[in-house]
């Protein structure tokens, strides 16, 4: 078999023994201006119908919650509260009459952290429709990588 086959025999192999989807919440930091802008994003399993996270910021800093939730689906509804004494933005989304979360990739909304500070998530909890805890984590999107002439590889 030659390497080319070989390589992709290995990538369908992963894909396959993956999950389509993970109980995910997405941190997607922007660059240079927009660096203190923060987009939120759920990924879906197909299973969730509520879940909660909170977002770390460095203390000190002062967070715009105005956009957390502007995206979530009709069928949700949610709180996004910035605890300044503890530097976290705490973040929950529930259905009224829970129903499902869309599978896939959920935008939720953004935040806007002041000087750009990095901001990190954790204590991602997600439920079923029963109420069953379903595993999840929480994902950092690093800022891309700059280069030594200063250019954004």
């Amino acid at each position: 078999m030659n390497i080319s086959k070989s390589f992709l025999a290995a990538g369908l192999a992963l894909v396959m023994a993956a999950p389509a989807y993970a109980n995910e919440v997405l941190l997607t930091q922007g660059e240079a201006k927009s660096a203190g802008q923060v987009a939120l994003d759920f990924v879906n399993s197909g299973q969730a119908t509520a879940f909660e996270f909170e977002i770390v910021v460095p203390r000190g800093a002062t967070v715009d919650t105005k956009s957390c939730l502007s995206e979530i689906p009709s069928s949700h509804t949610g709180a996004c509260r910035f605890d300044e004494k503890n530097g976290r933005v705490i973040v929950m989304v529930y259905s009224n009459s829970n129903e499902l979360l869309p599978e896939g990739v959920v935008p939720l909304g953004r935040i806007n952290v002041s000087g750009g500070a990095r901001a990190k998530v954790q204590n991602v909890l997600v439920s079923d429709v029963s109420g069953k805890p379903l595993a999840a984590k929480g994902v950092d999107a690093a800022k891309p990588a700059a280069s030594a002439s200063g250019r954004v590889r």
